[in-house]
């Protein structure tokens, strides 16, 4: 026997009744959206976000909200990873792009290239 649940969004609680998990999907205001999975930490805070909008992504900020790290695959089937400092600019980033070359690159604290290769 198979058993089925079906809602618009499940929420995980910790054994204080916070919740910890929370799977949804969501719309924008073009009516587009997909399945969003969001773990908050003991205070409520968003830490890590998985979402698919057509891309696939997955986010993680420090515990003062600030984006730290990201990676994606996109439509196109090009695919990044970036990291950021404790402000949230993008420091270092690496890529492949639709014909499977890839980049790295540096950042100053401004968020401007430093360094970069090829």
């Amino acid at each position: 026997m198979q058993t089925v649940i079906r809602t618009k969004e499940l929420c995980v609680l910790d054994d204080q009744g916070k919740e910890r998990i929370k799977l949804v999907v969501t719309e924008d205001w073009e009516g587009n959206g997909g399945p969003e999975l969001v773990m908050l930490d003991e205070h409520g805070k968003r830490r890590a976000v998985m979402y698919v909008d057509g891309s696939s992504r997955l986010s993680m900020t420090d515990e003062n909200g600030m984006p730290r790290a990201g990676m994606s695959v996109h439509k196109d089937g090009s695919s990044e990873l970036v990291m950021n400092d404790e402000t949230g600019i993008e420091r270092a980033g690496m890529s492949v792009n639709t014909f499977g070359w890839p980049e790295l690159l540096t950042k100053d604290k401004n968020g401007k290239t430093n360094w970069k290769a090829p």
